[in-house]
């Protein structure tokens, strides 16, 4: 090849490269892409594009926005802070310091409750759990969902405010205002005499070591096992299955958590009541489509 031909390919290679940078123009700071040089079209991330076609900083939605998709709504805070401008901060009572962008929800640590675990758990809760409602089992003496209430003053425990489930030994009746005519204890409605081998947490028991019916919180031959703590209304009396389950909680034992159901309601089944914006299905677990507006899709089959 002559001297002439090489010449002639390496001004080839130029213009095709020169054409190259004119086709694709160099876009200014914080500029994804851009049409040229001071059009902008999309922008890098944790910026936005104003009408002016310019990127400015998600910051100046809000302090703490990450990503925004416009000058009035953040899509993602920095931990710690929620809402479409990031200026609430997540609850001390979430058990990470994140929580949800859009409206603050979180998963609780122990002693607090509700969507934002801003609530905190009664003192007459028995353990430190409660439900997404603050609902619990109740320490002796008080009664109610969230254990507000408390119990006449001559019951040892009772499951509302007009009667006894469990009297203080030698007394019965609804509010246990009645003696027992025998040493011990004796039948919380009929007064006879019972077994004092049974056990207290019997609701009633015959003459013999089998209790007839455990109060709330008991189950058991014997009424001498406590329910899991998740029970709500206490438990069946011999396989311990609960009866119910305090919101955020499903199965036989209450032992899942609903995790993906808006709010933690869930059926004992674990089917979710409702599902967060974003997600379908029976446990609200599969996210809908892209291509849905908003990414909004019907709770039943994703449909858009």
């Amino acid at each position: 090849m002559n001297s002439l031909n090489k010449s002639l390919i390496v001004v080839y290679i130029i213009l095709i490269k020169a054409d190259s940078c004119v086709s694709q123009p160099s876009c200014f700071a914080n500029c994804a892409a851009c049409s040229n040089s001071t059009v902008c079209t999309s922008c890098d991330s944790g910026y936005y594009l104003r009408k002016t076609e310019k990127c400015r900083a998600c910051t100046y939605v809000g302090t703490y926005c990450v990503a925004c998709s416009n000058e009035t709504h953040c899509n993602e805070c920095r931990a710690g802070f929620w809402g479409t401008t990031c200026i609430y901060f997540c609850s001390d009572g979430c058990n990470t310091e994140t929580c949800n962008s859009f409206n603050g929800t979180c998963t609780c640590r122990q002693r607090f409750y509700g969507p934002t675990c801003g609530n905190k758990c009664s003192e007459n809760c028995l353990t430190d759990t409660c439900g997404v409602n603050g609902e619990c089992e109740c320490k002796d003496g008080y009664y109610g969902n969230q254990c507000i209430g408390m119990c006449f003053s001559g019951c040892e425990k009772c499951s509302d405010g007009t009667s006894c489930s469990v009297c203080p030994t030698g007394r019965y009746g609804q509010l246990c205002g009645m003696h027992c005519e025998c040493d011990g204890r004796c039948d919380i409605l009929t007064g006879e005499c019972i077994n004092e081998m049974c056990p207290e947490t019997c609701a009633s028991c015959g003459k013999s070591e089998q209790c007839n019916k455990c109060t709330i919180g008991w189950y058991g031959a014997r009424c001498n096992s406590t329910c899991l703590d998740n029970c709500k209304g206490g438990c069946e009396q011999y396989s311990g299955h609960c009866n119910a389950c305090y919101y955020g909680y499903f199965g036989r034992e209450c032992d899942f958590q609903c995790n993906y159901c808006r709010n933690g309601n869930c059926t004992q089944e674990g089917e979710c009541i409702s599902c967060y914006n974003g997600y379908f299905g029976l446990l609200c677990n599969n996210k809908c489509s892209e291509d849905c507006v908003g990414h909004f899709c019907n709770q039943i089959d994703g449909t858009c």
